[in-house]
C-alpha cells in the first residue's frame, strides 16, 4: 500500500466543529470567496499553533488526527493529514497529498489545494494575497505565489511546515525539494501516488510568480 493511501486513511471525516472553532479565532470583514479565506486561516493556524516533531515511522506509527490535535505536534505527514482533515470540511476546493525528496534523499510529505470555484489561477493568486493581508491576525504581504498546472487543474502548495503562506515554495527550493529552470519548476522527485514506488519527476510544471 502506498504512503499516499496511508495518509488518506488517517484523514478525519468528522471534525466540522473544530474547523469552525479555528476560523472563529480570525477576524476579517468579508471572507469571500470562502474557500480562499478558510484555506488561508486553516493553513496559518496549523503552521503557527502546531510544532514540527520529526519522527521515524519505522519505530512509531502515524498519529491519528485526534492524537495530533491534542498533542499540538506532529511530523510532516501528521500535520498534512491534520490540515487536510480541517480543509475537507469546507466546500469549493480539493486537496491531495504529495511526497517528495531532495538530493540528500530526505523525504517530505505535503498538501496541495485546488480551488474549484475559481478557474483562473492568476485570480486565485490575487485573492490569496488579499486574504493574507485582510485577515487581521495574519496581515502580511506574500512574496511569490506558485501553482502547479495539470490539465485544467491548478494546485497550490499548502505545506503546513515549509510554506509561510499558501503558494510559498521558497524553502522547498532552498532545501532541494524543488528544481527551477527559467520559467518552469518541478519537484525533485515525486513518488508514485498509486503504488508507492519512487518515480522520476513529471515534466516541468507551469511556474507562476506573483508578487504581493
Amino acid at each position: 500500500m502506498s504512503m499516499i493511501a496511508t495518509y488518506e486513511e488517517f484523514v478525519a471525516e468528522e471534525c466540522y466543529g473544530l474547523t469552525s472553532e479555528v476560523t472563529d479565532e480570525y477576524t476579517v470583514s468579508n471572507p469571500t470567496p470562502g474557500a480562499i479565506y478558510n484555506a488561508v486561516m486553516l493553513h496559518h493556524y496549523v503552521r503557527t499553533e502546531f510544532d514540527d516533531q520529526p519522527r521515524d515511522h519505522a519505530v512509531e506509527p502515524l498519529q491519528t488526527f485526534s492524537e495530533t490535535w491534542h498533542r499540538e505536534e506532529g511530523n510532516c505527514e501528521e500535520l498534512s493529514v491534520l490540515l487536510c482533515s480541517l480543509l475537507r470540511q469546507v466546500p469549493d476546493h480539493r486537496t491531495r497529498f504529495v511526497t517528495v525528496d531532495n538530493d540528500e534523499c530526505q523525504g517530505h510529505a505535503l498538501l496541495q489545494i485546488n480551488f474549484t470555484g475559481v478557474d483562473d489561477p492568476e485570480r486565485v493568486a490575487r485573492l490569496l494575497r488579499i486574504a493574507h493581508k485582510y485577515i487581521e491576525e495574519i496581515d502580511r504581504s506574500t512574496d511569490e505565489i506558485h501553482w502547479e498546472t495539470e490539465g485544467d487543474d491548478h494546485w497550490f502548495v499548502a505545506d503546513p511546515i515549509k510554506s509561510e503562506y499558501i503558494g510559498d515554495v521558497a524553502r522547498h527550493v532552498d532545501e532541494g525539494y524543488v528544481h527551477t529552470d527559467g520559467g518552469a519548476w518541478q519537484w525533485h522527485r515525486v513518488k508514485d501516488r498509486g503504488n508507492g514506488i519512487g518515480r522520476e519527476a513529471p515534466p516541468p510544471a507551469e511556474l507562476a510568480r506573483r508578487h504581493g
